[in-house]
């Protein structure tokens, strides 16, 4: 019944209303009864009269504010006493903060011994008060147990995660006449509301009723079955009006249990008694509210859990309410289990699938013992067949998992029933838009879906989202298995489910072309990743091709903006194997080729599989006159260059990429210029053109930063950020370390907020950690380095993690411990190629010279500048410079003075600032050890005086230091 026609009562019920209507108001101002002398709760007998509290007969000390306190709170037991009004009962004249009040319950909590009884009886209501919630009564009399408090069930033993909940509803019964708690099947609502129900009882004087509605199939059985509990005779006119006569102007409570089979009864004759009775209370259960004025709605959730991805010990998670019910549940089946380090994420994770449900955690928790943990979770999919095994007195509804959400399905109409079994193939919440485009259609009107998705919501079998900018639906796992069950014995799961994955191909041609908007909600991408990845794997699965390569193409932004890059790769590998090689399907293929080369590079770095990739792209972009797909495909076969070595062949593809960037006709395409530019600038950079590459990379930054950069999936990588880092590694080089390292530190968090692994992990390995190391900044150089190898995890980053364990090697020996160093440096750089290969393959060196192998350490270093002959100069004089240092070593003193004086001279013809101060200081300190301090000064004076005073970076000190010596 709705709360409008609850509000229209004809001419006698009205007449009735306004009488009973006058009796509250007069029940309202008449005087309170007297407070009782004494209060007893737990172990404890508070003397109001005498300000004394017992413990056990005997007396308990209490500061004198702690007792007035509690003697306020036990005159309005289970009700919130606001902090106004204790603050003003306990200080009357007196001003005080909250923070006071708040420091003296704390005291009070202590002395009633809370925390070792593992009890609470005094809760806080946030922001509002605070309530004694233990079952107090007035000393000498007790709750009605003998007359119709009889009818309610004992509460349960232990209720897991439920306590605040149960004190608001306490308070809210105290407050509102109409209470109703709302939630799915088997979330606890019953449990809730007896426990409720049997800590407020002795505040009604007149007891409390307790009615299962369960077993009654018809309407208008109601009022007879609550007459029948309330022992009145109903043989003789209407029953609602008897029973309505019957309470009068009693004070009770009236609980009804399980109210969504026969909701619009349940509503008729809840607001015919509320507006007949002035001080009855009625709590309600229901998986849907009952929609009358005089409501009060309480949802229920599932129990708490973990975050997805917490990193949990097991007492940590033994905290969590869902996975406690678990282990209690467990240990009470007589299962030999307990909660470990080793069984703790199995448990999480059921609890997780399970949505915190307590009815199936408890149907889960049977079966422990047959199949343990970890074969329970990996069962989960078959649910239904898995948890049968309820306790034999629980209700028939909740005996097995299907019972329960069978009971809420079967109270649907049959467009509703379809409506809900379609939405089994969603994944993740859906709005209006996706449900109707999905499941429309015979019996589901299209127009309508909006409102049968608020229905259903309202029915507890879907969950709503009030946080996102428009409503969004989604079914708890336990309902969305019944709903593909249901799907599949429809005939109906083949074609939801090509609906499905239609809806999301077009949606994400239409959304993200070729780019995910940098501040798009990261949930809401994992959502639809999700979507889209049930979608192929349907598409697969049906030996629909055409349909999977789309979806596949479609997704390539959204994966590669997650940094999915292996299953990207994977997805597209196979989509191209499957789709025909004709025409038609040329440029599909150019776009899966070019997915899959930009998968290559990330996870390899360079090779046969990435230039294949790219050169395929590149013909069928050709052959198409596509000039966007040219420049990714230089731009990856520029990148596998690089990485290979090939400096010179690199620099001529770069060349490519930026004339076709500058002449193309295509607007679309200005945002690659600023590529071009950064393609050169790096190129030269390597050469060692340290000024040629600066005025590029420069450009390349304005251009990126001014328009909109090329997308992360034609990239790879974030343009704008990687440009920034080529920029601070120039800055270091042509001598501003600190300028370079202060970019650097903002670069990483910037990279970090932007919240894409692989550009993250880029700014990481090719800018971060090499010049935190090359400065002197073990520490900070560490730090990225676990950051580094915290996000090169897995299949995706394969190659940052190889860098990564290279820098562990570097800080290894920098720590001292040169052998582990070694070892680690000698596992990882066969794997690695040439990628950041000079200041790596010089601390191996310096590594190799440390353990007393200097023959090996001159050997690395003689191949590294021999390989320098294809281009690669921008780290040869620092190569110079440690030949030099090996040779000083040796003792070979002539050999040692010409690296170095080679190093110098390259270092000053390339304006390379930073290895100018290097080497200077070098030759500087073999000079003074021969006894040449003059040449010495002459040498240090012009590379020192580049920089200010105040410069304080380790070069600087130790230059410094070796000019001091010269004097």
């Amino acid at each position: 019944m709705s709360g409008k026609e609850a509000s229209q009562p004809d001419a006698r019920e009205a007449g009735s209303a306004q009488r009973s209507s006058d009796r509250a108001a007069l029940a309202l101002q008449a005087p309170a009864p007297p407070p009782p002398d004494a209060i007893a709760f737990g172990p404890y007998r508070l003397l109001i009269g005498e300000k004394a509290l017992l413990l056990d007969g005997k007396p308990l000390h209490l500061g004198s504010r702690a007792l007035d306190i509690l003697i306020a709170l036990a005159e309005r037991r289970g009700t919130v006493v606001s902090h106004a009004e204790l603050m003003q009962r306990v200080w009357p004249s007196t001003h005080v903060t909250e923070n006071t009040l708040r420091v003296h319950i704390t005291a009070l909590r202590k002395a009633l011994g809370e925390r070792a009884a593992g009890r609470r009886y005094i809760l806080s209501s946030s922001g509002r008060g605070y309530m004694l919630v233990a079952s107090a009564s007035p000393s000498g009399r007790q709750p009605h147990i003998s007359g119709p408090n009889a009818s309610l069930p004992q509460p349960p033993s232990r209720l897991f995660g439920r306590e605040e909940l149960v004190a608001g509803v306490m308070s809210r019964i105290s407050q509102h006449r109409l209470v109703t708690l709302v939630g799915p099947g088997g979330i606890g609502k019953t449990s809730i509301a007896v426990t409720a129900a049997h800590r407020i009882a002795p505040q009604f004087a007149d007891g409390c009723i307790f009615l299962d509605l369960s077993p009654i199939l018809h309407g208008h059985r109601v009022a007879v079955s609550l007459a029948t509990a309330l022992g009145v005779d109903t043989y003789a006119g209407d029953p609602v009006q008897t029973i309505a006569q019957h309470i009068g102007s009693r004070h009770q409570l009236i609980v009804l249990d399980t109210c969504e089979h026969i909701l619009d009864s349940v509503a008729r004759l809840a607001a015919k008694l509320l507006a007949a009775t002035p001080h009855l209370r009625i709590l309600a259960t229901s998986r849907e509210k009952l929609w009358i004025h005089e409501e009060w709605v309480c949802a229920v959730p599932g129990l708490a859990l973990p975050h997805p991805g917490e990193m949990l010990t097991a007492k940590h998670a033994a905290s969590y309410p869902a996975i406690e019910l678990f282990a209690y549940r467990s240990q009470a089946a007589g299962a030999d289990f307990a909660l470990t380090e080793g069984t703790a994420p199995a448990v999480t994770e059921i609890c997780r699938k399970l949505d915190g449900l307590p009815l199936a955690i408890e149907l889960a928790a049977a079966r422990i013992d047959d199949l343990g943990p970890q074969e329970l979770l990996n069962q989960l999919g078959d649910r239904f067949h898995v948890l049968v095994d309820g306790y034999r007195d629980a209700l028939p509804r909740h005996q097995t998992l299907r019972a329960t959400i069978a009971w809420s399905h079967d109270l649907l109409s049959s467009a509703e029933q379809a409506l809900f079994r379609r939405l089994g193939v969603f994944r993740q919440a859906m709005n209006a838009d996706a449900a109707a485009s999905v499941t429309a259609g015979d019996i589901v009107s299209a127009a309508l879906v909006s409102s049968m998705l608020q229905n259903l919501a309202a029915k507890s079998l879907l969950v709503r989202s009030e946080n996102a900018d428009e409503p969004r639906f989604r079914l708890l796992d336990s309902s969305a298995a019944f709903a593909l069950e249901a799907l599949r014995e429809r005939g109906e799961q083949d074609e939801t489910a090509r609906r499905h994955a239609h809806y999301f191909r077009d949606l994400l041609e239409e959304m993200w072309p070729n780019e995910i908007p940098p501040d798009l909600d990261r949930e809401m991408m994992r959502s639809m990743a999700e979507e889209v990845q049930a979608a192929a794997s349907w598409a697969e699965s049906a030996g629909d091709s055409r349909l999977f390569a789309e979806l596949v193409a479609a997704a390539v932004p959204l994966w590669l903006h997650l940094s999915l890059t292996e299953y990207c790769r994977a997805q597209a590998e196979l989509a191209l194997q499957w789709l025909p090689d004709a025409p038609e399907f040329r440029h599909l293929q150019m776009k899966l080729n070019a997915a899959i080369g930009g998968a290559h590079l990330s996870v390899d770095g360079a090779g046969a599989r990435v230039r294949a990739a790219w050169s395929q792209t590149l013909d069928i972009a050709r052959a198409l006159d596509d000039a966007e797909y040219q420049l990714r495909a230089l731009w990856g076969l520029w990148a596998d260059l690089r990485n290979r070595g090939l400096y010179l062949e690199a620099f001529k593809m770069a060349q490519q990429f930026h004339e076709i960037s500058r002449n193309t006709r295509d607007t679309g395409l200005d945002a690659y210029r600023g590529t071009g530019e950064r393609l050169l600038g790096v190129s030269r950079f390597i050469m060692g053109e340290f000024e040629a590459g600066k005025r590029n990379l420069d450009c390349a930054l304005d251009m990126l930063s001014s328009g909109t950069p090329p997308s992360i999936v034609a990239m790879q990588f974030d343009q704008v950020m990687l440009t920034r880092c080529n920029i601070a590694f120039m800055h270091w080089i042509q001598g501003r370390q600190t300028l370079a390292l202060a970019h650097t530190e903002d670069i990483v968090r910037q990279a970090i907020d932007r919240g894409h692994v692989i550009s993250l992990c880029y700014a990481l390995s090719d800018c971060a950690c090499p010049l935190s190391y090359l400065g002197g900044e073990y520490d900070l150089a560490e730090r990225y380095t676990a950051m580094l190898m915290l996000h090169s995890e897995g299949p995706h980053a394969k190659i940052w993690n190889m860098v990564g364990r290279c820098f562990e090697g570097m800080i290894a020996m920098r720590r001292g411990r040169v052998a582990t160093g070694i070892a680690r440096l000698e596992e990882t750089l066969d794997g690695l190629g040439h990628i950041g290969a000079g200041p790596i393959y010089a601390q191996y060196a310096r590594a190799l010279m440390a353990a007393g192998r200097e023959g090996e350490a001159m050997a690395v270093i003689e191949r590294e500048i021999a390989n320098c002959v294809s281009g690669e100069r921008w780290f040869l004089a620092e190569y110079h410079r440690i030949k030099g240092e090996i040779a000083v070593q040796a003792g070979a003193e002539s050999e040692a003075r010409e690296s170095f004086v080679a190093a110098l001279d390259l270092a000053r013809a390339q304006q390379a600032f930073g290895w100018e101060l290097r080497a200077a200081t070098s030759l500087a300190e073999l000079l003074n050890r021969q006894g040449r301090q003059a040449e010495a000064r002459r040498i240090l004076v012009p590379a020192l005086d580049r920089y200010p005073d105040d410069e304080q970076t380790r070069d600087i000190l130790a230059a410094r230091a070796a000019l001091q010596f010269t004097s």
